[in-house]
């Protein structure tokens, strides 16, 4: 966790904007509605060092609480604790099922704790 703050605080206007190009680019695929097929991928192409793009701070707040919001209304809750359902492969099937989310870090409980440990201000 240390060396991720590390990473993000050493961040400049110029990579800030790269790592939004990335996000935008990753999310341009996706659905405006369940029900909407998916559009294809447009290419275009990534900000490079001399982009004059400038995001604030604050943009970043923003979306960082959307995110707490939608995370912690989908948790389940039972005292002081949350857990999260999602899809588990069942084997070698190309079939999953509604399952608890695991520990793992990349896309399990943990990752959720560290996204909303580093938001914290």
């Amino acid at each position: 966790m240390d060396r991720a703050r590390a990473r993000v605080q050493s961040f400049d206007e110029q990579d800030i904007a790269w790592q939004i190009e990335v996000v935008l680019q990753n999310t341009n695929s996706l659905p405006s509605d369940a029900g909407a097929p998916v559009p294809a991928l447009q290419q275009k192409p990534l900000l490079r060092s001399e982009a004059d793009v400038t995001p604030k701070k604050e943009i970043f707040i923003a979306e960082s609480d959307k995110i707490t919001s939608e995370l912690t209304g989908y948790a389940i809750r039972r005292g002081p604790s949350a857990a999260w359902i999602g899809f588990d492969w069942l084997g070698d099937a190309e079939v999953s099922q509604l399952a608890p989310l695991g520990l793992e870090l990349h896309n399990g409980v943990s990752g959720i704790a560290v996204f909303l440990a580093g938001i914290r201000r």
